[in-house]
């Protein structure tokens, strides 16, 4: 019985991004976004965690490490050196917290802080897009391949990106 539970929450943290990510990319030529309020709320709330599980699960070495390309072991490089972590992830935070104090609170806000908010909100894509260049700098290569925590490394910031494109500011 705990095999299969442990089974169906794997399959929901594998299969519930893919479903957010579609979503998102149909929301972005809908006049009415589909089930909105839903995907906003899972993109962070399953987003993060499952970023933050495989990124330490994944085992991918430093840059002062060598690693081996070949067909059977594939290894890579962390996108971001761990000791440069506390810096993203302030900048990772500020992003979210302003595009979190925008959505909810847009009506009510002073101009500044609006600005404020969509200039944390632009950091936050600038470093997805950095994040995602990152994970696939080394896809075009002959030797190597996407594996598939790579993958689900870039849903996040790519939902944060899709999410944030056509927000009605």
């Amino acid at each position: 019985m705990l095999g299969f539970i442990a089974g169906v929450i794997i399959l929901l943290l594998y299969t519930v991004p893919l479903f957010i990510t579609l979503f998102n990319i149909a929301n972005l030529t809908e006049e009415k976004p589909i089930l909105e309020r839903l995907t906003d709320v899972s993109t962070f709330v399953l987003g993060i965690p499952l970023t933050v599980l495989l990124f330490l699960f994944w085992g991918a070495k430093e840059y002062t490490e060598p690693i081996i390309l070949n067909y059977d072991n594939f290894e890579f490089h962390t996108p971001i050196s761990y000791k440069h972590m506390p810096t993203v992830l302030v900048i990772a935070a500020v992003a979210i917290i302003g595009y979190w104090i925008l959505r909810l609170k847009k009506e009510k806000l002073p101009p500044l802080i609006t600005v404020l908010c969509i200039s944390s909100m632009y950091l936050g894509i600038a470093l997805g897009i950095i994040f995602n260049i990152q994970i696939f700098k080394n896809i075009l290569a002959a030797s190597t391949y996407l594996p598939f925590e790579g993958f689900y490394l870039t849903l996040f910031p790519l939902n944060y990106i899709l999410y944030y494109v056509p927000s009605d500011l």
